[in-house]
């Protein structure tokens, strides 16, 4: 599988009420919106391929800043990290989708912890521990402009327990969409904790997912751990790992990082309120 990667990058400021794209190094015209240009890190003979967008907002990104995002965003397959303060409702997201195209969002409204403003709990109630059940979770929706599928929400952030990594692997067949014509499977946020640093799931099955997602709330660390379970997911296609930046740099690199056949893709850097990247599988 190859991949064709193209970047680009919104500002916290606007034009004439629009929020433009813009190159880096390239002169702006006052008032005139420039898209930016595509840097191609994989070329690779036309074919029918399958676009996705993954956009990460600084916490200070507003709301309809995200919403231009996903309005500017030329993937078949948009994907926002998990549920944070400027996340828009799902409903939101559907109005600014393009026809044919699918957003990856998470929603407090309709879960059991409705109005809460930050990502899921570490704790479980003590009955449910070790059970893959009773997590503060978000909801995980995949939503197009006329329809909501919802996912099966966060099992666990950390310490995973045999019950939790049971109730997550019977999980990810319905986890799992074909869009565009690529299986696209999702692994949210500290799920990542449960694979082990050859790609496992802790006590299971290696994975072995076409196109793997891991929104997130917030930047990770311990990266050199995360980049090599990323690495080794990734060893049969493309995994995608997005989150909040939540970091008071823009130029923070963890909230965007992308591995194809085992290895980690550089992205240009990047100092802007919203960074996003579109590439092809």
């Amino acid at each position: 599988m190859d991949i064709k990667l193209t970047f680009f990058s919104h500002l916290p400021t606007r034009l004439n009420g629009h929020l433009p794209l813009f190159s880096q190094g390239l002169k702006i015209a006052k008032g005139m919106p420039i898209l930016g240009r595509w840097q191609h890190i994989h070329r690779q003979e036309a074919g029918n391929f399958m676009k996705i967008s993954a956009i990460s907002p600084h916490c200070s990104a507003s709301v309809e800043q995200v919403l231009e995002a996903v309005s500017l965003a030329p993937g078949q397959l948009i994907v926002l990290p998990g549920v944070a303060g400027n996340t828009p409702p799902p409903e939101a997201v559907q109005e600014r989708l393009k026809p044919g195209a699918w957003a990856y969002v998470e929603s407090w409204a309709g879960s059991r912890s409705a109005g809460k403003p930050k990502g899921p709990s570490k704790r479980a109630t003590p009955d449910k521990r070790g059970t893959g059940e009773g997590w503060d979770a978000p909801r995980a929706l995949l939503v197009s402009a006329a329809e909501q599928i919802e996912l099966p929400a966060q099992w666990f952030t950390s310490r995973p327990l045999q019950g939790d990594l049971q109730a997550l692997q019977d999980s990810l067949a319905a986890r799992t969409h074909v869009i565009g014509g690529r299986e696209v499977t999702f692994l949210l946020c500290g799920e990542i904790n449960g694979i082990d640093l050859n790609g496992c799931l802790r006590y299971g099955q290696p994975l072995q997912c076409p196109v793997l997602i891991n929104p997130a709330h917030t930047t990770m660390g311990r990266w050199h751990l995360l980049n090599q379970k990323f690495a080794a997911l990734s060893r049969q296609g493309v995994v995608v790992h997005v989150a909040n930046n939540d970091r008071a740099s823009l130029a923070a690199t963890t909230g965007l990082r992308i591995y194809h056949h085992g290895k980690r893709i550089e992205l240009d850097s990047c100092h802007e309120l919203i960074r996003s990247c579109t590439y092809e599988v």
